[in-house]
């Protein structure tokens, strides 16, 4: 958290990143990462969000932002790929 307040986003996704391998478990951790790569990358950041959200479906931060990230357009349009691509598997 101290590099994000640094606007060391690097850094702070970096630390993130290693501290999901330490914790997989760990809903935060995983929310900040998301958090900090939705800014650059939708789609990274929409699997971390997701990962909040299954691991604690309770946090409402979480919903929230996943949904504000999939109402983007950049992402609406990935969501539609993936479910097409996941169609075409199921079939």
């Amino acid at each position: 958290m101290a590099y994000q307040g640094l606007k060391k986003s690097d850094a702070a996704i970096a630390a993130f990143q290693r501290a999901v391998g330490l914790d997989p478990q760990d809903a935060a951790i995983h929310f900040n990462l998301g958090m900090l790569l939705a800014a650059r990358d939708n789609g990274r950041g929409h699997r971390q969000l997701e990962a909040a959200e299954r691991i604690t479906p309770s946090a409402l931060e979480a919903h929230r932002e996943l949904a504000l990230l999939l109402e983007r357009p950049a992402t609406r349009t990935r969501s539609r790929r993936a479910s097409q691509a996941n169609r075409l598997e199921i079939e």
